[in-house]
């Protein structure tokens, strides 16, 4: 005769088997959706200056082909 299957659960805690949502400090969020807002502000900043010295750049070709 075949063995009885055991409870899946038998050998796990209650932590194992309970859904819990995982807590987030609410300070170690401001502080991530702040540094990630300065690196955007020193992406943007760089962005900025590349598209000033390109259009420079082009002003003064523009400048030397007339």
């Amino acid at each position: 005769m075949p063995a009885p299957k055991r409870a899946i659960t038998e050998d796990m805690n209650d932590n194992d088997i309970t859904a819990r949502e995982p807590s987030v400090d609410e300070r170690f969020m401001g502080d991530w959706v702040a540094f990630g807002m300065s690196e955007l502000q020193a992406y943007l900043t760089k962005h900025a200056r590349f598209a000033a010295f390109c259009d420079e750049l082009e002003t003064t070709e523009d400048d030397l082909a007339a």
